[in-house]
């Protein structure tokens, strides 16, 4: 895991900091290359760094992290690997290998939720006052 003062900015200049930050201890550029989990083309592997973030706020012994996943491959039609940021706050002991399966499973609870959208029938519809709201829960229910 990187650390740095802050990733505060501009999301150009924190891609910046980020691609070029370097962990002297390690002596590697902080990023490493891990599983995610199965998707429906096969394991789903990416390159993960993590940046230490401010604990302010946070309970003793929380850590707060910048999260970076980047393809191992530019996507196609693309020249760049674009990131991807998760913000993390966990036990400070929490390493970078147990944090990317977390975020991994972002997938999966958001299949959740569309899934439970449609069953009850707001997949594609919008209530923007409490009368439509009863109308299409009546309805819902009803069917």
């Amino acid at each position: 895991m990187l650390a740095g003062a802050h990733a505060a900015g501009s999301p150009r200049r924190t891609r910046g900091w980020i691609a070029i930050a370097r962990d002297p201890t390690l002596r590697h550029d902080g990023w490493e290359r891990r599983p995610i989990g199965p998707g429906a083309l096969g394991l789903r592997v990416s390159d993960w760094t993590a940046v230490a973030l401010t604990t302010n706020g946070l309970p003793t012994g929380w850590g707060h992290w910048l999260l970076v996943r980047r393809l191992t491959e530019a996507a196609e039609g693309k020249s760049e690997r674009e990131p991807a940021f998760y913000r993390c706050a966990a036990s400070t002991a929490t390493p970078l290998r147990e944090l990317v399966p977390v975020a991994g499973a972002r997938w999966a609870i958001e299949e959740c939720f569309q899934t439970a959208k449609n069953e009850a029938g707001l997949g594609h519809y919008q209530v923007r006052s409490d009368r439509a709201w009863h109308a299409h829960v009546t309805l819902a229910v009803q069917l």
